[in-house]
């Protein structure tokens, strides 16, 4: 057995590095072996905090953890379950059926207002999707949403939270969107849309909280940015990126415009799957169909602008969309308009009729 102890002051982590162990998940804990204050290693075990009584590092058992800093990280897992769970049940709904009008309405407004955060809610209706026959024994994307016996997608209400100033480089990663894999988390899956603490929001609102925030006060000439953090399983995939990152994009694209902002989607590089060369197409579309800029950082050749980093004067906030449907026909009908008007304007030489979206069916 080896003995641990808990990294710093008698507690496992700060509130917002167990953005992950959250839920029947597990518990995460950052822990340094005794003599060596820099070997930094992660125990996880699969339990409530809660019921926490021996950790399990590679294989080898350790006790004598620290019971109070058990016990903090507990508590603060049930903090913030109660804080998402008060805020879904507070927060304005914008309830859409045939257009996205009314969120992009409810954002439009939130970005006016730079004076604090905003959470804002979603309400999408339910919608049919036939099953096909030779699909039998195979489940749908997003699984967790498609009724196989009704053959429809269920609605619900969703959350976003729009921060009041930016979010630090060195937390990008930690912002849950969903269940990580590189964090061994069970069945990382692209297509996860969460409705509890691990869609990010309160995560975010924590940070946001913690950090200066960006500059109140807004003139003719102050720039105004918006990034959209995608920072889910394999985001930089192509594939993964036309079903769930750019319809996240299409919820923000057209408020952005409206308010005034430049918009920047941010795909952090951990994420990228094949390389930046291989994010050419992403980048033309978040170029010509949302007026935006693809950011990776250290290695795209678009970067965010300082006051983004914590220099300088501007507006910088960032919109996280993790806790949205990206599945949803509304806003893929939505970002089907932006796509064909996009074509419409740029294609001198091809004759296009603007016709609507297929009807929603599985291959």
């Amino acid at each position: 057995q080896r003995k641990l102890r808990c990294q710093a002051e008698g507690c496992a982590m700060s509130p917002l590095d167990f953005a992950y162990i959250l839920g029947t998940v597990g518990l995460v804990l950052v822990v340094s072996t005794e003599g060596r204050k820099n070997d930094r290693l992660e125990c996880r075990v699969r339990t409530a905090p809660e019921q926490v009584t021996r950790l399990t590092i590679e294989g080898e058992a350790a006790t004598d953890i620290h019971t109070d800093s058990l016990s903090y990280v507990a508590a603060m897992a049930k903090r913030l379950r109660a804080e998402d769970a008060m805020i879904r049940s507070a927060v304005k709904y914008s309830v859409v059926s045939d257009s996205l009008d009314p969120f992009v309405v409810d954002l439009s407004k939130a970005l006016v207002d730079v004076s604090t955060s905003h959470f804002i809610g979603l309400q999408v209706p339910d919608f049919y999707v036939p099953w096909p026959q030779h699909m039998e024994g195979y489940n749908a994307p997003y699984k967790d949403f498609y009724d196989k016996t009704e053959q429809k997608y269920r609605g619900g209400q969703f959350l976003s939270y729009l921060s009041r100033g930016p979010l630090s480089v060195d937390k990008y990663s930690l912002v849950p969107c969903g269940f990580r894999e590189k964090r061994s988390d069970p069945d990382p899956d692209p297509y996860d849309v969460r409705q509890d603490v691990w869609d990010g929001n309160v995560i975010a609102k924590t940070f946001d909280d913690e950090s200066p925030g960006g500059s109140s006060v807004v003139g003719t000439s102050t720039p105004k940015d918006l990034v959209l953090l995608l920072n889910f399983v394999q985001a930089g995939y192509w594939g993964h990126m036309m079903d769930n990152g750019l319809p996240r994009v299409a919820y923000a694209a057209e408020a952005a415009k409206q308010s005034g902002y430049n918009l920047h989607v941010l795909i952090p590089p951990e994420v990228v799957v094949h390389g930046w060369s291989s994010l050419r197409q992403v980048k033309q579309m978040v170029e010509q169909v949302f007026n935006g800029k693809l950011v990776v950082p250290g290695h795209s050749e678009d970067q965010l602008p300082q006051h983004c980093l914590g220099h300088g004067d501007g507006i910088c906030r960032f919109f996280y969309t993790c806790g949205l449907p990206s599945f949803n026909e509304v806003v893929r009908h939505r970002f089907h308009e932006l796509a064909q008007a996009t074509l419409h304007s740029r294609s001198s030489l091809l004759q296009l009729d603007q016709r609507p979206s297929f009807q929603p069916g599985l291959p």
